[in-house]
């Protein structure tokens, strides 16, 4: 028996991952040919009719090969034609510089300490005293004021900018914007003054979505009125509306180090819950005649009201086409299978959205999700118990196992780090997130009920500051979490098939699974171990890109000289990112001095046999490193030859000097000098053959010797 047989949709998520994946990272705008899809089509339909072929088992691939082919290109046709990108009406393609542009705010804005975020799609820009119709993303920081703080989603805004591309990751290993935003379809970013904007009106076709986001501000006001406040309303709110703008990083640090942060975003846990509630309320529709129909509708609409309350993220969009599509069935009297459900919502959101799948939410959502329904069972069944409390505990266990198992890889490649307490952080806030989401559902819907809602404000207060005090608890155990696992995809890929193949013996018995696993094992010991010698024998150099924040390492193995400003030493956002990068790079061992010395070094500074320092001059290995401050060194009668000359702190100097003095292959300036300096240079570099790299522009440069 063919084993895909019950599940006919996981098999084309291959192919639609691949169409995906291939228009996304291709990024450039090459379609395919209508002639060469019909083509596809027609030999498809060919093989599938033709009796003679189809009755010979040998050329049955033939058939599975061309629905593949074409439906991984029709996907790929449809990710280039839903980036706007590759749009000719793209709003960068009118041109450059400052102008002004009609933006449409998609989602709410975000207010920062000293400005306010809004992401706008660009409907229309003013080029040569016409406007032009216009499509594309942009994000754009608008200064923090009463005008600001009072915009809404559907908003149009008036505003004078110039656009520019966001910088990527200052700190190898760090957060990197540009490739996020980018994962977004937002290339460009603008910085706006509080007189350079206004707000002109409406977009009425959002009158829903304004609506549920309204909805949302007026449930989050009976928090506030019942005086649930701090960290209590961060919690509730993002728990029970998707608001997750107040949450502190404190916060946000003790929910990550213990495993817990999916309790801080609505989920499928919560929506399946008002499923559950609406089922009940409106079961006494399903005694009439057309009662099933109207009560599945009902509940569909309701399911995705609150669905765009909540903000509609990854997580919510996947629950919610998941009931949907369950309640459908139910309504015809069918019960599909939970894979089937699971790729069909897949498929649903990615052929309607497809930059989704480098979203970390969604990949994290439908893999706990699978983990889940694949794993459950077989982790269950290792311990049986007739005891009724200890089975609702390690059902708990098991489920936690299973999603924590399912997740830890992907985990590992973008956060890098493991929570080792996950099945006790899970036994605790299971049971106490699901009393909160009751709890303050019965609140947002009696809040005006007087007596009643001060009590069940008061249990959610309680509940929630349970729940905080736990995590935080548990987060200051001695080992809480693992730090620094940092995994490229390839091991990620092999973790994934080692717990498969673990996963089928566990299920099957069979002796070829076993081997399966004990062969990967072998495998990822073997990239582990080659991972961890060729950093050992790997030397590189950093310059860093946190803006007015200069810095330089020198990488050798697992040692590092480490030149820095003084400002670096005191600033928190520094340290913590370059801990983030040491621990990246495996360093062990830093020698620390300062990047410009106040007074000449006579006899120089060396350090691990490889480092050599004497005023700007440096040799680390066969490379020779200049830094240049504020003055060129004297006129010589003949040029220095540098592999890398780095410009800090400013100077008041040209590259046609600098040429005069150095014979370089590239100038790199550093974080600290002006914009209009690093503009300069970048453009005497161009005329005079130069090549000059603005560390701000790409973020931080890497130098591999």
């Amino acid at each position: 028996m063919n084993p895909w047989r019950p599940f006919p949709l996981i098999r084309l998520i291959l192919p639609i991952i691949a169409g995906v994946t291939a228009g996304l990272l291709i990024g450039k705008d090459l379609h395919v040919p209508l002639i060469f899809l019909a083509l596809l089509l027609f030999f498809m339909v060919l093989f599938v009719f033709k009796k003679r072929i189809s009755r010979n088992f040998t050329m049955r691939f033939v058939t599975g090969f061309l629905i593949i082919s074409l439906l991984t290109f029709m996907v790929y046709e449809i990710t280039i034609r839903k980036n706007d990108f590759f749009q000719y009406s793209y709003f960068m393609k009118q041109g450059d510089g400052k102008r002004f542009y009609l933006g449409e705010l998609i989602e709410p804005a975000v207010q920062k300490q000293k400005s306010t975020k809004v992401v706008v799609n660009i409907i229309a820009s003013y080029n040569n005293g016409t406007w032009k119709s216009t499509v594309g993303k942009a994000l754009i920081y608008l200064k923090k004021d009463r005008q600001s703080e009072n915009l809404f989603y559907g908003d149009r805004i008036l505003f004078y900018a110039e656009f520019t591309e966001p910088g990527s990751a200052a700190f190898p290993g760090s957060f990197d914007q540009k490739r996020f935003l980018a994962n977004q379809q937002i290339y460009y970013v603008s910085y706006t003054g509080s007189c350079q904007w206004k707000t002109i009106s409406y977009n009425g076709m959002q009158n829903l979505v304004r609506l549920a986001l309204s909805l949302r501000n007026k449930l989050l006001q009976i928090f506030r009125d019942h005086k649930i406040h701090g960290r209590e309303f961060a919690v509730s709110a993002a728990l029970l509306l998707g608001y997750v703008d107040e949450i502190d990083q404190g916060l946000m640090r003790d929910y990550s180090a213990t495993g817990a942060m999916h309790i801080l975003s609505v989920s499928g846990m919560h929506v399946g819950v008002i499923f559950l509630v609406l089922d009940k309320l409106l079961g006494f529709l399903s005694r009439s005649k057309y009662g099933l129909v109207i009560k599945t509708i009902l509940i569909i609409l309701m399911i995705w009201f609150y669905a765009m309350i909540t903000g509609l993220s990854p997580a919510v969009l996947r629950a919610s086409v998941m009931i949907s599509l369950v309640a459908a069935g139910q309504a015809m009297k069918r019960q599909p299978d939970i894979l089937n459900i699971l790729a069909a919502s897949f498929i649903i959101l990615l052929i309607r959205e497809p930059t989704l799948f480098f979203n970390v939410g969604f990949q994290l959502s439908y893999i706990a999700v699978a983990g889940i329904v694949l794993l459950y069972k077989p982790v269950y069944d290792l311990y049986i118990t007739s005891n009724f409390i200890l089975d609702k505990v390690w059902s708990i266990v098991a489920v936690s196992i299973a999603a924590q198992l399912s997740t830890f890889p992907l985990s590992l490649y973008y956060f890098h780090q493991f929570p080792n307490y996950f099945m006790i952080t899970n036994i605790l806030v299971v049971p106490l997130s699901t009393l909160i989401i009751y709890t303050g559902i019965l609140l947002l819907i009696l809040g005006s009920v007087p007596l009643v809602s001060v009590l069940l404000a008061k249990l959610l207060i309680v509940l929630v500051w349970l729940l905080n005090n736990s995590i935080h608890f548990i987060e200051g155990w001695p080992f809480a979490v693992t730090r620094g696992v940092h995994i490229n995809l390839g091991l990620t890929i092999c973790i994934y098939l080692l717990i498969l193949a673990m996963a089928l013996y566990l299920l099957y018995k069979r002796k070829k699974y076993l081997f399966m696993f004990l062969l990967l094992s072998v495998i990822l010991s073997a990239g582990v171990l080659y991972k961890k010698v060729y950093q050992l024998k790997s030397a590189s150099i950093i310059i860093y890109g946190a803006r007015n924040l200069p810095a330089v390492d020198f990488i050798s193995g697992g040692a590092s000289v480490f030149l820095y400003h003084p400002e670096v030493m005191n600033n928190d956002y520094f340290s913590e990112n370059h801990l983030i990068t040491y621990e990246k790079m495996k360093i062990r061992k830093s020698t620390n001095k300062m990047l410009l010395s106040g007074s000449s070094e006579p006899t120089g500074f060396s350090c691990y046999g490889c480092f050599y320092k004497r005023d700007g001059f440096i040799r680390f290995f066969d490379k020779r490193i200049y830094i240049l401050n504020r003055k060129l060194p004297k006129t010589v009668s003949r040029k220095f030859y540098l592999d890398y000359l780095i410009i800090t702190g400013n100077p008041a100097v040209t590259i046609d000097q600098i040429q005069k003095i150095f014979e370089v292959k590239e100038i790199i300036v550093d974080p600290s000098n002006s914009r209009w300096r690093s503009d300069t240079w970048k453009k005497e570099g161009a005329v005079n053959g130069a090549n000059v790299n603005v560390v701000n522009e790409k973020g931080a440069r890497v130098i591999d010797l």
